[in-house]
C-alpha cells in the first residue's frame, strides 16, 4: 500500500512524448494569432527616455543565488537601474522596460502595467538578469527559493518605481532616427548544459540618435542585447551590482555620449559568461563588459539610420500543455499531484518590428541553440532576429527536444516543466509572429518536428503479422479464453494497426501518438506470443499472450484519445502553413552590419 501510495502522489509516471504539432493548446493559440493585426506602414520615429535608480535605500537580501537570499548585501559595487525607451511611429507604440532585476514575473508586470495606466501589450518586458539584484519581490515558493522571503513592502516600492519609468518615458517623446548593428561577440561566453556544444554569439544593438543628426552625433539611446549569464561577479558575504552588463552600459555611455543606454539579457538558458582574468570577480565582470562595449562600438558607425521606421507589436497570449517535471529521467515524470503548483497553462511571447530587427520576448530563460534554429526560419522576412529571455513571465529554462532527452542537467531535469517540444514549440509561435509583422511576410508551409512514420511502422509490422498468423490458426482458443467480446476488441486494436500500416496519411497519427515503452513491449510480448502459441499443449496460455500483445501494440488508439480530451493538452497533429526557413534576399537596408569576430585575447 505504501508502494502504491508513492507511485501515486510522487511518480514516477509514464510520460506522452509526442510533438506538439496540431495540440489543441496549439491550434486554440494560433487562432489568436490568426485573428491579429498586421503591421502598418513606416513613419517617422520619436523615442522617449527615463531611468530611476532600484538600489534599496536599506540592505536586503539578493536575488540569484539560493546560498544568498538570507543574507543582506554588504555593500554596493554598481548601483541597479531601471531604465525605460518608448518608441513611437505611425504604425505603432512601445516601451521597452529593463531593470537590473534576476527578472521581472508576471505579478510584478501586472501591476506595472496597472499603474502606468497602459495595456499589456504596450510594455515589452526584459531585464539584465543580473544575480546581484535585489530580491524579495516574488511570493511563489520557487522564486523564494531564489530570490528570497517576499516582501509586500518592496514589492509596492518596485513596482511603483518601475511604473514610473515606463510613464515617464512615454511623455518625453522626441524625434529621431534608428539604426541597427549585429555582431558575433565570440569567445565571450560557454555554453553551460554542455562545454562542448556551440553558443549563440550575437552581440546586437539598437541606436536612436536625434532626427536629422550628422554621423559622429550622441546618440539618445542605445539598446544592447547579449545571451550570456549575468554571473561573473559573485562575491562572499554578498555585493549589489549590475555585473557585466553594468559595466557594458557604463562605457558605452562613456564612449558614445549616449544619453542612455540599455541592456537586455538575450538567449541566456544555456550561456555562462566568459570570465576575463583580473585580481577579482568585480574585476573580472568589469574587463567582459568592456570587451562586449569594444565589440559593438566597432560595429557602430556601419549603422545605417532612418527616419522612417516600422513599429509593429504583437503580444501572443499561448497555451500551454500541463506541466510534467521529469522524474530524473526524459521518459518519466513526477506525478501531477506533486507537481500542479509549479505554473499554470497560460502564458505569452511579445515580438516587436523595429525597422529592421525583429525582437521577441520569451517567457523564461531561452537557450542560445534554440536562437540558432529560429533565426534561420525568419531570414525570408528581411529582419535580423533579436531573442530576449524574461518578458515578464517566467515558465523555467527552454531547452530543445534533442538537448531536453540527451543532456540531464539542471535546466533540463529540475527546471523545465512542460516536456521535450517547449522550446520547438515557442519557437514556431515566433516565427509565425515575425512572419505577421514583416513586409513580406512567408505564405509556404515550413516543415515542423513530429514522430517518425517509418519508424513506427517498422515497429509495429512483424507484431500485426505475427497477430495475424497466429489469429487466424487458435481463433476457437481465443473465444473460449477471452469470451465473446475478445474477437471484437482484438478486432479493432488490429484494424488501428493495420490502418497505420497501411496508409498512415489518412488519420492524424501524430497527434495520437504512441510512446516508445508501448512499441517494445508490443514487440515483445508479440515475440513471446508467437513461440508459445507455436508450441502444443499450452492451452489458453498462448491466445491470452496474443491478446495481449494486439491491445499493448493497438489499445492505445482510444486510450490516449480519450485521455488527451478529457485533459485538453493534447500535442501532436499535423502542421499548418507558416513561414519558410529558405533564404530569400532581405528589403534594402535591413541587412545586419556583420564583423569579424574578436579574438580571445581582447577580453
Amino acid at each position: 500500500m505504501a508502494l502504491t501510495a508513492s507511485l501515486i502522489v510522487i511518480g514516477p509516471w509514464p510520460v506522452d512524448n509526442s510533438s506538439f504539432v496540431g495540440g489543441e493548446p496549439r491550434r486554440r493559440t494560433l487562432d489568436r494569432l490568426e485573428a491579429s493585426p498586421r503591421i502598418g506602414p513606416a513613419g517617422p520615429i520619436r523615442v522617449g527616455l527615463a531611468e530611476v535608480d532600484l538600489t534599496p535605500a536599506l540592505p536586503r537580501p539578493l536575488a540569484g543565488f539560493i546560498g544568498q537570499v538570507r543574507t543582506p548585501f554588504v555593500g554596493v559595487d554598481t548601483p541597479c537601474m531601471a531604465r525605460a525607451l518608448s518608441v513611437e511611429s505611425a504604425s505603432g507604440s512601445v516601451t521597452i522596460l529593463t531593470a537590473d532585476l534576476l527578472l521581472i514575473d508576471a505579478k510584478l508586470a501586472a501591476e506595472v502595467v496597472r499603474r502606468a495606466k497602459v495595456r499589456p501589450d504596450q510594455v515589452y518586458f526584459t531585464s539584465s538578469h543580473t544575480h546581484g539584484g535585489p530580491g524579495g519581490w516574488g511570493d511563489h515558493p520557487l522564486e523564494m527559493l531564489v530570490a528570497g522571503a517576499y516582501d509586500q513592502s518592496y514589492f509596492e516600492t518596485l513596482a511603483n518605481q518601475l511604473a514610473d519609468v515606463v510613464a515617464r518615458s512615454r511623455g518625453a517623446v522626441e524625434p529621431a532616427e534608428m539604426g541597427f548593428v549585429q555582431v558575433q561577440a565570440r569567445g565571450r561566453q560557454s555554453n553551460r548544459v554542455d562545454p562542448s556544444l556551440p553558443t549563440h554569439d550575437a552581440l546586437s544593438a539598437l541606436v536612436f540618435r536625434p532626427a536629422g543628426a550628422a554621423d559622429g552625433t550622441p546618440p539618445l539611446a542605445i539598446l544592447a542585447v547579449f545571451g550570456a549569464h549575468a554571473t561573473v561577479s559573485h562575491p562572499v558575504p554578498p555585493r549589489l551590482g549590475g555585473d557585466y552588463p553594468a559595466a557594458l552600459v557604463a562605457e558605452l555611455k562613456r564612449a558614445t555620449g549616449a544619453r542612455s543606454v540599455l541592456f537586455a539579457s538575450g538567449a541566456v538558458g544555456d550561456a555562462s559568461p566568459a570570465r576575463p582574468r583580473a585580481p577579482s570577480q568585480r574585476k573580472s565582470a568589469e574587463a567582459l563588459g568592456r570587451a562586449l562595449a569594444g565589440d559593438l562600438m566597432a560595429a557602430l558607425p556601419s549603422a545605417r539610420f532612418a527616419r522612417d521606421v516600422e513599429v509593429g507589436n504583437l503580444r501572443l497570449a499561448v497555451d500551454l500543455p500541463p506541466v510534467r517535471l521529469p522524474f530524473f529521467s526524459p521518459s518519466l515524470r513526477f506525478s501531477p499531484l506533486m507537481t500542479w503548483w509549479i505554473a499554470d497553462r497560460k502564458t505569452h511571447l511579445h515580438a516587436l518590428r523595429i525597422g529592421p530587427a525583429a525582437l521577441v520576448g520569451f517567457p523564461g530563460d531561452y537557450s542560445g541553440h534554440l536562437a540558432d534554429e529560429l533565426a534561420p526560419s525568419v531570414r525570408s522576412t528581411g529582419l535580423a532576429m533579436v531573442a530576449t529571455s524574461f518578458n515578464g513571465d517566467v515558465r523555467g529554462y527552454l531547452v530543445s527536444e534533442p538537448v531536453f532527452r540527451e543532456k540531464a542537467s539542471y535546466e533540463t531535469r529540475w527546471m523545465s516543466f512542460y516536456g521535450p517540444w517547449t522550446g520547438e514549440y515557442f519557437n514556431d509561435l515566433a516565427a509565425r509572429m515575425v512572419d505577421r509583422l514583416a513586409d513580406n511576410p512567408a505564405h509556404s508551409t515550413r516543415p515542423m518536428p513530429g514522430p517518425t512514420a517509418l519508424a513506427d511502422r517498422l515497429m509495429l509490422g512483424p507484431v500485426l503479422v505475427l497477430a495475424a498468423m497466429f489469429g487466424r490458426r487458435r481463433k476457437r482458443e481465443i473465444r473460449r479464453a477471452a469470451g465473446r467480446s475478445g474477437p471484437l476488441t482484438v478486432a479493432i486494436a488490429a484494424a488501428a494497426l493495420l490502418a497505420f500500416e497501411v496508409a498512415p496519411e489518412v488519420v492524424d497519427w501524430a497527434r495520437i501518438g504512441l510512446p516508445s515503452w508501448v512499441k517494445l513491449a508490443g514487440v515483445l510480448l508479440g515475440l513471446v506470443a508467437a513461440y508459445r502459441g507455436a508450441r502444443p499443449g499450452r492451452g489458453r496460455v498462448g491466445p491470452l499472450l496474443w491478446m495481449s500483445c494486439t491491445l499493448i501494440s493497438g489499445s492505445w488508439l482510444v486510450a490516449l484519445m480519450g485521455l488527451r480530451a478529457w485533459a485538453g493538452s493534447s500535442f501532436g497533429g499535423r502542421d499548418e502553413p507558416g513561414p519558410s526557413p529558405t533564404p530569400t534576399p532581405g528589403r534594402p537596408g535591413s541587412e545586419p552590419a556583420s564583423l569579424p569576430a574578436p579574438s580571445e585575447s581582447r577580453a
